[in-house]
């Protein structure tokens, strides 16, 4: 004889009129909670993003901020993220900017702050995080390579670091203040070695790389 399929009749019978339906199964309420990244985004006016929220179990493990907003100059270059703990932190005149295209960066639990030349290459960054504060200034060549970064912190009485980033013949980095790189014929990188000698990072490509 064939087999019969009784799935059916174990099956929990239809909330009848009126009647409310089961909880969904603890495997499924674990499911909808176990999300390891999810981001939510918000433009300004000018379509630029302006906040980002990120949530999940990777942010929570690691107490990692939940909120970034985005502040930007007339020429749509980043001049501020402040990174916040919460949702809370989150700007509530995001649709409201003026069209000139200025916005200003917040405060909050750490906040980055750009500056940048007439040709748009950086020229002083600054970090704020509670107390901390460091900053770093840019000098840039003809070529618009950085030849000397400046670092020091604005809250303690620290030497200031100076580091003169070396470039090769067809523009590629060649040293910074962490790492040396290596690039192939076709100035494709290929080896990164911190300067500790530490770790060495090496890559490869494919046919159509």
């Amino acid at each position: 004889s064939l087999p019969v399929d009784r799935r059916a009749e174990n099956a929990a019978p239809p909330p009848s009129p009126g009647q409310q339906p089961t909880d969904p199964a603890p495997s499924s309420v674990a499911s909808a909670k176990s999300v390891v990244s999810q981001y939510t985004y918000s433009n300004d006016t000018l379509g630029r993003r302006a906040h980002i929220g990120m949530s999940g179990l990777a942010f929570d493990t690691f107490s990692a901020p939940a909120a970034v907003e985005v502040a930007y100059n007339t020429r749509s270059e980043v001049i501020g993220a402040t990174y916040a703990p919460t949702e809370t932190g989150r700007r509530t005149s995001v649709s409201a900017q003026a069209p000139t295209g200025n916005s200003e960066p917040k405060t909050g639990n750490r906040t980055f702050t750009y500056a940048y030349d007439a040709i748009g290459n950086r020229s002083r960054n600054a970090v704020e995080e509670g107390s901390k504060k460091t900053e770093a200034t840019y000098t840039t060549n003809a070529l618009n390579q950085y030849t000397l970064i400046q670092e020091k912190s604005l809250s303690a009485s620290a030497a200031p670091r100076e580091t003169s980033p070396t470039h090769d013949a067809d523009g590629n980095l060649v040293a910074d203040a962490r790492f040396t790189y290596r690039w192939d014929a076709e100035n494709r990188l290929v080896a990164a070695e911190a300067r500790d000698g530490t770790h060495r990072l090496e890559y490869a490509y494919d046919h159509q790389s």
